[in-house]
This record gives structure tokens, sequence and C-alpha cells, in this order.
């Protein structure tokens, strides 16, 4: 699923919203004064009556509980007036498990909470992205990359691309990030891949290599002995890989 600006061409340039706490003892009052206030105002002996009425309708199962229901309820019951009715005069016990709202993007929103209160104190996951020949041939992945790794606002190192593996392996390896991408073709990956993650693990045992796209199944084998640890694709579990790196860190 797509969530644009969250789990999808995120904005690293947002910022949070402006909040106000809330008061949830000063909510609570105002409701049982209000409460208190509707119970005074009715009239005892019309709600009891409509309350009668709903708890005899109950086991008609004629449809006439939902009209009895919104009669008491007109009357001025309250909803533990209806409760206790229901229940043979007995008042709610134990505690009740509140159904709290929450947004499916929650969990990408403190991914990305967890980098910026790491950026606030001066450090952040870094990202290089090793980009091989001509900006037709890695722009479409390199900016899959991009915004793949801006997901959790990690910084993402661009360049303009290489012209060869060693290249390409020096510069990722000088970066000093924590991370690089190998982005091009799947033609050309066969031939790009092996040396490369091969080059930056004998200097960099440490760096997590990525590669751009989903590989083709005869290759996958042979891109994780040349030291690949992990492939980025439309398919690949966004949330998962970004909290793994975050845990690397040390972060959580």
């Amino acid at each position: 699923d797509r969530a644009v600006g969250s789990n999808m061409y995120p904005n690293v340039a947002e910022k949070p919203l402006e909040t106000e706490p809330e008061d949830f003892q000063a909510f609570a009052a105002a409701r049982k004064k209000l409460a208190d206030s509707r119970r005074a105002a009715a009239r005892a002996e019309d709600v009891s009556a409509a309350l009668k009425r709903m708890t005899e309708s109950l086991p008609l199962h004629d449809g006439s509980f939902v009209q009895a229901a919104s009669d008491a309820f007109a009357a001025g019951a309250l909803l533990s007036q209806v409760w206790e009715a229901l229940n043979d005069g007995a008042a709610p016990e134990g505690n009740i498990s509140v159904l709290e709202p929450h947004r499916w993007t929650e969990q990408f929103e403190a991914l990305r909470k967890t980098t910026e209160r790491r950026i606030a104190a001066g450090e952040n996951i870094k990202v290089f992205l090793a980009n091989m020949g001509s900006i037709p041939q890695h722009k479409p992945r390199a900016d899959f990359s991009t915004g793949f790794f801006e997901v959790a606002h990690f910084e993402v190192l661009k360049n303009d691309g290489f012209s060869s593996p060693e290249e390409a392996a020096d510069a990722a390896v000088a970066s000093g990030a924590d991370a690089a991408v190998i982005c091009s073709t799947d033609a050309t990956y066969p031939e790009l891949v092996p040396p490369i993650s091969k080059a930056i693990k004998a200097a960099r045992p440490d760096m997590t290599v990525f590669l751009a796209g989903a590989p083709a199944p005869e290759f996958k084998q042979s891109y994780l002995d040349a030291g690949v640890d992990e492939f980025i694709h439309v398919k690949a579990n966004c949330l998962q890989i970004l909290t793994a790196m975050q845990k690397k860190k040390g972060w959580c």
C-alpha cells in the first residue's frame, strides 16, 4: 500500500505539525458535568417507562428494540442506565479496554521520528548511491532508492554515476557511509555487481551493500556470494529493512 509522504515519496524537508497537549482529566470532568445535567433535566418517570419498553421489546425480535432504545435516549436516559436496564440492573464491572484509533502509517512515522531524534543530536545513517553508467542508465533505480531510504529520513549521498566498478567501490568506501546501493540495469548487473560488492566488503566489511531491483533468479546467489546483503524493490519490506538499519546502528 502506498501512503504518499509516509512510505512513498517522503518529503525530508517537511516539519511536524505543532500539537496542543490534551487535558484528559478536564475532558472527563466536563463530560461528567454534562451527564449530571442531562440526568437532572430528564423526568425520572419518563426515563423509567422508556427503559421498561426497551427491555420488553428486546426478546420480541421484531425490530422494535432499536426504536425503543432510541426513544429511551430521547427521554433522557444515559448510556449507563441503558446498560443497567439491559443487564438486570447490574452496573458495568471491571475494566473496559478502549479501542484506540490508529493510522496504519504510524509505524513509518515512528521510524522517521527515531531518525530525526538522532539528526537533532548530530548523527544520521548515510546511504551512498553506487550509480553505474550514464544518468539514463542508473536514474530510475537511483530515484527509487532515494525515496526508499528517505522514508526513514536517512541521508542519501547522490552522484552522476561512475564509469567502472573500481571507481564506484572506491567512492562508496571513501564516503564513510553506512550503506551502499548499487544502481544500474538488470542487463549490466551480472558484470557490475560482483566486483563492486566484493571491493566494498574487502575494504569495509561492516558496510551494508544493497542492490536496487529484484534480482534475476539465476544470478541472485552469485550476488549474495559477492557480498550483497539485501535487495530493494517494490515488493521489499521497506519497514523491516529500514528498522534493521536503525538496529544495526544501535538506535533501537
